[in-house]
């Protein structure tokens, strides 16, 4: 009997046209030696941010939407095909053995990326010809993705790989997760992972029992997600990232995703798709293992998915990208800045905090009451920690960084906060405070406000936080001045 992933890719290919089973294709000329690879294709319940089963699943083949992911081995890099994936992506991210939870500008091995039509055909047209020299299919997967359902891609080596710095050697591979939007958007996130042992505890003592081996995990991620877009549900992308695979003669790989509806009821097809979406719903709920480094949902004000975003607050194992895709999106810094560096317990009361004003917020969530809510509770978690011995100078510089001489001051900070209804307003009124300490008697106090206002464009021109008492004086009169006309 074929297998799941046989029975999948056969049932995706009658309902999407185009769906074939994975065989390689004819090189162009002569052979290209592929990576010693898998590829696969599982699902499970949830959003690219969610783990599985933190979502309610939509299994409707109505709702759902057909895709194929098709991985090409290419002899010559693409050089700047495609806009650079840094210009496109919402976020790009690395993590480290799942501890280390870090934002980044840009990768050195996820390259490029298009959501356009005709340039993914243009790309194809190129491959075909031999412009970046011989090329190979590694593999053709189909499956289905809708709101809370995500489709996850492998292409992982067989073999380890040793490195000089991971003594056991490791498993590189590849994961492209395919998902909606609540609003129906496309949505793609795509990692380089590599997976082995942890390294080496404490050696046993003598007498002692020997420990377990370590079970392997996920020590090195670089993902980005992407917007897909979609025009009556149909879409297609390319992908082209540098070959993280020894062996083979790939130097790049172009991963080409196409997502479109199903067939409608009476069409040719049909059948075979909703057997496809039950097969894949029989998959998903058999409680496969989640992906070890989740994705995060689209969130910028362009890009829909606050709501999907919000839900992985809950997870302790996605609350710190999560609340960092949240702040990022909404132009939180301060909340930013904390999902990456704050120390575990302010983490938790600023993370119990949003979570308790969000669910206030009317539906659907908007940018601007999300932002103002990150950012405000940031703030009052910096005021409620900076009287704590254990966090105090930490949470104390941010504070600062963030709100200027204000931050110094617990009650002015406060009364800025009270008075503020929306994120511009908590800003204006912060700039007004650290206006006010240009006047302040302590050099230091001036210096901290001018800097931080000249860093915004907001410090009074010709003044000098260092000057004297008359010239500081003229110099904010004449600011003053010169607004009112």
């Amino acid at each position: 009997m074929p297998s799941l992933r046989t029975r999948i890719l056969l049932i995706g290919a009658v309902a999407t046209g185009a769906l074939t089973a994975g065989c390689p294709s004819v090189p162009l000329r002569g052979s290209l030696e592929l990576p010693a690879a898998d590829l696969t294709v599982r699902h499970y319940e949830g959003t690219l941010l969610s783990l599985p089963g933190a979502a309610e699943a939509v299994w409707d083949p109505d709702t759902c939407l057909a895709f194929t992911v098709e991985v090409v081995a290419l002899e010559r890099s693409p050089g700047t095909v495609f806009e650079a994936l840094s210009t496109t992506a919402q976020f790009i991210a690395s993590s480290v053995a799942r501890g280390a939870f870090s934002a980044a500008t840009r990768s050195d091995r996820l390259l490029r990326f298009s959501g356009r039509a005709e340039e993914v055909a243009e790309f194809r047209a190129r491959l075909e010809e031999g412009v970046f020299g011989r090329h190979a299919s590694a593999g053709r997967v189909g499956g289905v993705a809708s709101p809370r359902v995500t489709g996850r891609i492998t292409y992982a080596a067989r073999e380890r790989i040793p490195l000089p710095h991971r003594r056991d050697g490791v498993v590189e591979s590849i994961e492209v997760r395919v998902g909606l939007t609540a609003e129906g958007g496309g949505l793609l996130a795509v990692a380089i992972q590599e997976v082995g042992e942890p390294p080496a505890g404490l050696p046993t003592l003598e007498g002692e029992p020997p420990r377990p081996p370590a079970e392997p995990r996920t020590l090195l991620t670089e993902e980005a997600v992407v917007p897909l877009p979609l025009d009556a549900g149909r879409g297609d992308c390319a992908l082209v990232l540098r070959s993280p695979f020894e062996g083979g003669e790939p130097r790049a790989l172009a991963v080409f995703v196409t997502l479109s509806p199903g067939p409608r009821p009476g069409e040719a097809g049909r059948p075979e798709f909703e057997a496809l979406v039950a097969r894949s719903r029989v998959e998903a709920t058999r409680g496969e293992a989640a992906p070890d480094v989740p994705g995060e949902e689209t969130l910028a004000p362009l890009w829909p998915g606050l709501e999907s975003a919000a839900s992985g607050l809950a997870d302790v194992r996605t609350a710190r990208s999560a609340l960092s895709f949240l702040a990022q999106a909404t132009e939180a810094d301060l909340a930013e800045d904390l999902a990456l560096g704050a120390p575990d317990p302010v983490f938790s009361d600023l993370v119990s905090a949003v979570r308790a004003e969000l669910d206030v917020l009317p539906r659907p969530l908007a940018p601007g009451p999300v932002g103002f809510v990150l950012e405000r509770s940031a703030f009052l978690a910096a005021i409620s920690w900076s009287a704590r011995e254990e966090a105090a100078d930490a949470i104390l510089s941010l504070a600062v960084r963030h709100a200027g001489e204000a931050g110094r001051y617990p009650s002015t900070l406060k009364e800025v906060l009270d008075t503020a209804t929306d994120l511009p307003g908590l800003r204006a009124g912060l700039a007004a405070e650290n206006r006010i300490f240009l006047e302040d008697n302590s050099p230091a106090a001036r210096v901290r406000a001018y800097d931080w206002l000249a860093i915004r464009g907001e410090a009074p021109s010709g003044y000098d936080p260092l000057a004297s008492r008359e010239d500081r004086r003229r110099a904010l009169r004449d600011a003053a001045s010169g607004e009112e006309q």
